[in-house]
């Protein structure tokens, strides 16, 4: 996999950088990218906003596409103002850009704390889920990572839901705790 952040809210849209990301992509012969795309300016139109992203993103999976890679995108707990923080936005790409993919990360909307639960965007996704990042928190503070399967992240039902929808691809085991 590599793994870039693109700037889409640019004047030309991240075409430059989608170019060099996706070069890199061939050059290395990496069949999977992971794009965290611009987070929504303060203050900003996020409707407009996302709006840009979502076009610049269409574009890049088709361009990748057509270069034999796989574009994903990752639930991102870390950045509040990121449309891969909300389920409704990764729904959306899920639903308008029939090619990308999801990178499920079991804590990250867990890290997030507002409610929304991993296990129905890990549902939504289905069989388009490409990569798999385990990890867990503990259920007393979001914020803080426990020892796999000590937390309060539903990381086994993650892993049979995956791997019964036909997932068989790598988990990688985000095992932070001290």
């Amino acid at each position: 996999n590599l793994y870039g952040s693109l700037k889409f809210l640019t004047a030309d849209g991240g075409e430059a950088r989608m170019d060099e990301f996706i070069g890199a992509a061939v050059r290395y012969g990496v069949p999977r990218i992971m794009v965290i795309p611009d987070s929504f300016t303060k203050g900003g139109d996020e409707a407009a906003e996302f709006a840009k992203i979502l076009a610049g993103m269409k574009r890049m999976v088709a361009k990748a596409k057509a270069l034999g890679i796989t574009v994903t995108v990752e639930d991102f707990g870390g950045d509040p103002t990121n449309p891969c923080n909300r389920m409704v936005y990764l729904k959306r790409f899920l639903d308008e850009i029939p090619d990308i993919r999801l990178a499920l990360d079991s804590g990250n909307l867990y890290y997030a704390r507002r409610g929304e639960d991993i296990r129905e965007l890990m549902r939504y996704a289905g069989n388009r889920i490409a990569h798999v990042h385990l990890k867990d928190q503990l259920e007393s503070d979001h914020r803080t990572y426990a020892e796999l399967g000590l937390g309060g992240v539903p990381n086994e039902e993650i892993v049979h839901y995956v791997a019964a929808s036909g997932y068989d691809g790598w988990y990688t085991l985000e095992n932070t705790a001290k």
